[in-house]
């Protein structure tokens, strides 16, 4: 279409979308002071298709870096997905931080489509984003972990949201290997999270001069040990995460009880939720070990067996009759759990956590806002290991402490500004060998 200079794109969309009923998303606006011609004078409608189609073909090179950085050393290709690549939770966020850059916003359902297909979706950026609710409560819940152990306030919860997360993205990203018995794709994840731990538990052993075998064998949580022989309590969410998905591959590993959670998700999960609460009560009776028992899994199963069930409710009749449930339970696990103030802000807080991931599966953000959320959201699990290393080592140096107003406002300052800078560290070596990779398998 020839327009003249004072024309604006959106008239021009207009006119397009009309004249080819094709939608917005597949139309696109370029402009030229003029067009090539052939020797015989008519326009070289090769030059000008190749030009249109040079911008989408880097959008799609573009996409299957972040893919092959993200999955890094698997092989990626066009017909690959999210999906079949054997994504988890960390990698859907750290990806949808890379893609809503690049493609201005994510459809729905990004994971399950075919990466030369995603690359083709890319629209303009607009002033606000649609972003899943799933990577806002990843950033509330890291961002109160933060505030929580940097401050003298009551506001636990954080912790208990990341765990119900855990269980939700399993069965959200890893219910078809689970299904089929692939105990070894959900295994993959795991071992790549426990290797950004290991130097963690490495400097600590180094520090303390001895190796920290309960955390070396993720058994810490469990009060096999004295605090003075094993990693910070605050570490315990790394180990109940690691026995949780152990434990859900045990389980998968039994053929009958595959086929039962395959046939049946939601009875199933609803069943293991009611021992999982029955666990956390009954548990006490014949272990107790003290305060360290809000850190083991018997205590905290539940949250991820929720989580779990929580992606199964398919009808809004059966997410409000579950989320009627809940709310008995977490008002009953309020007042069970000392009925403190510290105890009603925590399970309110899953309460909502759970209200969002039932009723409001995306929400609409300023763009400004979503930038500064998704970071967060995608380096959730860095800034949790790291949070507490600088602040812990620095603030008592400067005589800065939680009586003192500048003491938390520099430990969470650095806190996040820890875990944000060893996510960009990881990306950047990540990226560098998947470069180094491709550059090496390219044709001479």
């Amino acid at each position: 279409m020839v327009t003249t200079p004072n024309v604006d794109d959106n008239e021009v969309l207009e006119v397009l979308m009309a004249a080819t009923g094709l939608p917005r998303p597949h139309l696109k606006v370029g402009r030229a002071t003029s067009l090539r011609k052939l020797a015989s004078g008519k326009i070289d409608y090769a030059s000008l298709q190749a030009r249109l189609l040079a911008p989408r073909q880097q959008m799609a090179m573009d996409v299957l870096d972040a893919f092959r950085n993200a999955f890094y050393p698997r092989q990626v290709g066009p017909s690959d997905t999210f999906e079949t690549l054997g994504g988890d939770s960390l990698l859907y966020v750290q990806l949808s931080l890379t893609l809503e850059r690049q493609l201005g916003s994510l459809p729905e359902g990004w994971g399950t489509m075919p990466l030369g297909d995603l690359a083709r979706t890319a629209e303009p950026r607009n002033h606000s984003r649609s972003i899943d609710s799933q990577l806002i409560l990843r950033a509330a819940a890291i961002l109160l972990v933060v505030i929580h152990h940097a401050t003298l306030w009551p506001i636990p919860g954080g912790a208990a949201t990341l765990v119900m997360l855990v269980g939700f993205s399993l069965a959200r990203f890893q219910r078809q290997r689970l299904f089929a018995g692939d105990t070894l794709a959900v295994l993959r994840p795991l071992a790549a999270n426990l290797a950004l731990y290991a130097p963690v538990v490495a400097g600590f052993s180094l520090a303390r001069g001895e190796v920290l075998w309960p955390s070396v064998f993720l058994v810490g949580n469990l009060g096999f040990t004295a605090p003075p022989h094993m990693m910070p309590y605050l570490y315990w969410f790394v180990e109940a995460y690691a026995q949780t998905i152990l434990l859900w591959v045990i389980l998968f590993s039994i053929p009958q009880a595959r086929r039962i959670a395959h046939a049946m998700p939601l009875v199933s999960g609803i069943f293991v939720l009611a021992i999982a609460v029955a666990a956390k009560f009954l548990t006490p009776l014949v272990w107790y070990i003290g305060g360290p028992q809000i850190f083991t899994l018997p205590d905290m199963l539940y949250l991820a067996v929720l989580g779990w069930c929580l992606y199964f409710l398919d009808t809004p009749p059966k997410r409000k009759a579950f989320f009627s449930v809940i709310a008995i339970l977490c008002l009953v696990l309020a007042w069970w759990g000392g009925n403190w103030t510290g105890s009603w802000v925590k399970f309110m807080l899953v309460l909502g956590a759970v209200f969002v991931l039932l009723f409001i599966p995306r929400i609409t953000l300023p763009g400004w806002t979503a930038r500064l959320i998704l970071p967060v959201s995608a380096a959730s699990y860095h800034i949790y290991l790291f949070h507490r290393v600088i602040p812990d080592w620095l603030l008592p140096q400067l005589d800065l402490g939680t009586h003192q107003p500048a003491g938390p406002a520099a430990a969470i300052s650095i806190g996040l500004a820890s875990g944000l800078v060893v996510f960009w560290l990881q990306k950047q070596l990540v990226g560098w060998l998947a470069y180094r990779r491709a550059s090496l398998t390219l044709p001479l």
